[in-house]
C-alpha cells in the first residue's frame, strides 16, 4: 500500500499565526508565541502521538475543517486567567462553521480551561480510556459535547443550537452549568449527574435509559421538560418552573416539584418517596394506567387544579400514606377526581394519609456552582464572554480581607454579584467604567461563594468560584 505523508504546513505570517494543514507525525507542541494556529483542512493527529496545546492558544478553523486524534492524545490545559480556545476562522461565525475535535480512539486525553465556540460538534468524545474535561465553556456550537467515558467537571454549556451535550455515556457530570440550549443533555445512557445546573432549556434531560442517576441538581425553567427518560433515579434535586417537570422515570426521592405545569407524568412502574409537589398547575398525571409501584410520604400542597388528575384507561390508584396538606377528606378527594365523580375514571385510594408532613420531605440543602439563574424578565439568553480582548480576573483567589476584580477590554455598565452557596445573592457592586475596584471582606464569613460580572443588558460576562479564608 502506498503510504503517502501528507506533511504539516507551517506558516507564520506578518502577525504571527500558524497555518496548519495535513497529518502531525510526531509530538507536537503549539505554543502562546504561534498562535492562533488556523485549521486549513482536517487535520490528524496520528497513532501514538501526543498534540499539546499551551495555555493561551488560539486555534481558528476554516469552515468545516476539523481536527481528528486518532488513537493518540491531545492535552490542551490553559489556566483560569490564560484558557485555550477553539472557535471559528471569520470575522461572522455562526454555529456550525467548523466541524469538530474528533478523539477517535484517544487516550489520556486532557481539556481543561479551554473554550469552544462555533463547533458542529465541538468535541465528539469516543476515546479508549476516560476523558478529563474542566473548567471549559461550550457556547453557540451546534452540539457541545458528543461525551462517552468522560469526566466532566466545573464545565458550562451554553446557547448551543441543538444540544449542549449528546450522547451522555458512561460519564459523570458533576458541578457544571447546562443553560440556554435547545435540549440540556440528549440521551444518557449509565451516567450520573451531580450538583448541576441546569435551565432555559428547551428540554433539560431529555432521554434516559441504562441506569442514569441525577442528584443534587437544579433543573428549572426548561420550556418543554425537565428530566424524561426510561430508567434514571432522581434524588435530592429542585425541579421547578418547567413545562412537564418529570416523566417515565425508575425513582424520584426528597426532590421538590414546584411552580411546574405539570409536576411528575406517571409513564412507568415507578417508585416516588419524601417529594414535595406544590403550586404545580396538576401535580401528578396518571394518562396511560401505569399508576403502579410505590408512592408514599409525598406532600401535595396548593397545587392549582388537582394532586392526581386520572384518565379512563387508568388503573385503580393507591396513593395512600401521603400528605395533603389538610386532614379533611373532602379537600383532598376535590383534588383527586376519581370513579365518585366521573364514572369513567378509576377509584383512587388516599386513605389512610398522614396528617402531618413526613420527615426529611423535600431536598436537603446542597450546593451548586454557579446558581445564577439567567431567566428572568429582561434577558432571553446567556452570553459567556471569555476571550482574549475582553478578560476578568479576581485575584488573590482565595483571599481573607480584600481582593480585586481586573477588567480588561470593553463592557457596557457592568455589575459584580455575589452569592453563597444556596444560590442567595449576598452582594451587589457596581462596576461602572472602573477597570479595576477592590472588594472587601466585610461580613462575609469564611468559605465558598459564587460570583458573576454582568452588564446592564444581563449579558454575563463571567461566572467564578470565590474563596474566603
Amino acid at each position: 500500500m502506498k503510504l503517502v505523508m501528507i506533511v504539516m504546513m507551517i506558516g507564520l505570517s506578518a502577525m504571527g499565526q500558524t497555518n496548519v494543514s495535513g497529518g502531525i507525525y510526531s509530538n507536537t507542541t503549539w505554543t502562546a508565541i504561534g498562535s492562533p494556529y488556523i485549521i486549513l483542512d482536517s487535520v490528524v493527529v496520528f497513532p501514538g502521538i501526543t498534540l499539546t496545546i499551551q495555555p493561551g492558544v488560539t486555534v481558528k478553523f476554516k469552515h468545516l475543517c476539523g481536527l481528528e486524534i486518532r488513537q493518540s492524545t491531545i492535552n490542551a490545559i490553559g489556566t483560569e486567567t490564560d484558557s485555550v480556545t477553539f472557535t471559528a476562522d471569520t470575522v461572522s461565525p455562526i454555529p456550525g462553521f467548523w466541524n469538530s475535535i474528533n478523539l477517535n480512539g484517544s487516550t489520556n486525553s486532557v481539556f481543561n480551561y479551554c473554550n469552544f465556540y462555533y463547533g458542529n460538534i465541538a468535541l465528539i468524545a469516543q476515546q479508549s480510556g476516560t476523558l478529563s474535561l474542566k473548567n471549559s465553556i461550550f457556547n453557540s456550537n451546534q452540539t457541545g459535547i458528543n461525551a462517552f467515558s468522560c469526566s466532566i467537571d466545573t464545565c458550562i454549556f451554553s446557547n448551543n443550537i441543538l444540544n449542549g451535550l449528546d450522547n451522555l455515556s458512561n460519564s459523570t457530570l458533576t458541578f457544571c452549568v447546562i443553560v440556554n440550549d435547545s435540549n440540556g443533555i440528549n440521551q444518557m445512557h449509565n451516567s450520573s449527574i451531580q450538583n448541576c445546573l441546569i435551565e432555559c432549556n428547551r428540554s433539560g434531560i431529555a432521554g434516559t435509559s441504562g441506569g442514569a442517576t441525577v442528584t443534587n441538581s437544579i433543573i428549572n425553567y426548561n420550556s418543554i421538560g425537565g428530566v424524561e427518560g426510561l430508567t434514571v433515579n432522581i434524588n435530592n434535586c429542585i425541579i421547578d418552573s418547567n413545562h412537564i417537570a418529570v416523566g417515565g422515570i425508575t425513582s424520584m426521592a426528597n426532590c421538590e416539584l414546584m411552580y411546574n405545569q405539570l409536576g411528575f407524568l406517571w409513564e412507568t412502574n415507578c417508585v416516588l418517596s419524601n417529594n414535595r409537589f406544590e403550586y404545580d398547575t396538576l401535580g401528578v398525571v396518571d394518562y396511560a394506567g401505569y399508576s403502579t409501584g410505590s408512592f408514599v410520604c409525598n406532600t401535595f400542597c396548593n397545587n392549582v387544579s388537582y394532586d392526581f388528575q386520572l384518565f379512563p384507561n387508568s388503573t385503580i390508584l393507591n396513593v395512600q400514606n401521603n400528605y395533603w396538606c389538610t386532614t379533611d377528606t373532602t379537600s383532598i378527594h376535590a383534588k383527586i377526581p376519581d370513579y365518585y365523580f366521573n364514572n369513567m375514571l378509576p377509584i383512587a385510594i388516599f386513605t389512610p394519609f398522614y396528617s402531618t408532613e413526613c420527615n426529611n420531605v423535600g431536598p436537603v440543602p446542597f450546593s451548586v456552582p454557579n446558581y445564577i439563574s439567567p431567566c428572568n424578565s429582561n434577558s432571553t439568553s446567556v452570553s459567556i464572554i471569555n476571550n482574549k480582548e475582553n478578560t476578568i480576573s479576581l485575584i488573590p483567589n482565595p483571599f481573607t480581607t480584600t481582593t480585586t476584580l481586573t477588567l480588561q477590554g470593553t463592557y457596557n455598565n457592568p455589575s459584580l454579584f455575589i452569592y453563597n452557596l444556596l444560590g442567595q445573592e449576598v452582594r451587589s457592586i457596581p462596576v461602572g467604567t472602573n477597570k479595576q475596584i477592590t472588594i472587601n471582606r466585610e461580613q462575609l464569613s469564611s468559605g465558598m461563594y459564587f460570583y458573576k460580572v454582568m452588564d446592564e443588558n444581563k449579558e454575563i460576562l463571567s461566572i467564578g468560584k470565590m474563596i474566603l479564608e
